[in-house]
């Protein structure tokens, strides 16, 4: 996972590595676009609460890795990019398109979408307290 400063993937960055046995790497800045990488049926939750408990209250966006919605790294994993944590762009944009601005999908909770990214909308640029990861069933 890369995660940069500015919208776009601009700015400073930070790189962690996940593991099943925990990760590599701290984020030690306020990001406000996303790189992630992973097998399919990887989810990242981006929540704007820093707690476990009430985070679904507060804002949060959820991706998943499907085939479709990513696009493929030189090595051959799927991978998606968030040029800016609060709108809806192809899992392959570089930059947000500002003719066609739009928030990602509303969900109540997280099993109740299955586009590849949906959420609580609300300000997370520069304000993700937590990021959970998790597996879920790619079909």
């Amino acid at each position: 996972m890369l995660v940069y400063e500015n919208t776009g993937l601009a700015g400073g960055k930070n790189r962690v590595q996940i593991f099943p046995s925990g990760r590599q790497g701290d984020i030690k800045i306020a990001f406000s676009s996303i790189v992630f990488a992973g097998p399919v049926g990887t989810r990242i939750v981006l929540c704007a609460s820093p707690i476990e408990l009430g985070w679904k209250e507060r804002p949060w966006r959820a991706c998943v890795i499907q085939k479709g919605s990513c696009f493929k790294l030189k090595d051959g994993r799927l991978a998606f990019r968030i040029p800016n944590l609060e709108n809806l762009d192809e899992g392959n944009a570089v930059r947000s398109d500002p003719d066609f601005e739009c928030s990602y999908d509303y969900a109540e909770g997280l099993d109740a979408s299955t586009t590849w990214s949906y959420g609580r909308p609300g300000d997370l640029n520069g304000r993700v307290g937590m990021i959970r990861v998790d597996r879920v069933d790619p079909t």
